[in-house]
């Protein structure tokens, strides 16, 4: 399995991992939730619940390349009210996550 398969494989993961969080707990219901997909490689998606846990993600192809490159972000606020958020890029380098330690959110910030 290639580099590029492993950081696919993360970001899937990531993303049944959050989906199961989302669909399974009773603290949170979905009240945003956007999907695009031009169809030729390029897609978008994002989702917000009612406790604050959110994610973002854009991903498609490197221009004259095959390999997928995405970027996104998740966060969610702890028990305390304590925001955290991870960005993330994942390409044929891997999946590189950036913890942020600030207690900010970035609203409606465009990724890619």
């Amino acid at each position: 399995m290639g580099r590029s398969s492993w950081a696919v494989s993360a970001l899937v993961l990531g993303t049944l991992l959050c989906y199961f969080h989302v669909v399974f707990s009773d603290s949170g219901k979905i009240h945003r939730y956007v999907y695009n997909n031009n169809g030729i490689g390029v897609y978008s998606f994002e989702f917000e619940t009612s406790d604050g846990t959110y994610r973002r993600e854009e991903g498609g192809h490197s221009p004259g390349n095959e390999d997928l490159v995405v970027r996104g972000e998740y966060g969610y606020i702890d028990p305390n009210g304590k925001r955290y958020l991870v960005r993330y890029v994942a390409d044929a380098n891997g999946y590189r996550p950036q913890l942020d330690d600030e207690d900010i959110r970035f609203n409606d910030r465009r990724i890619v």
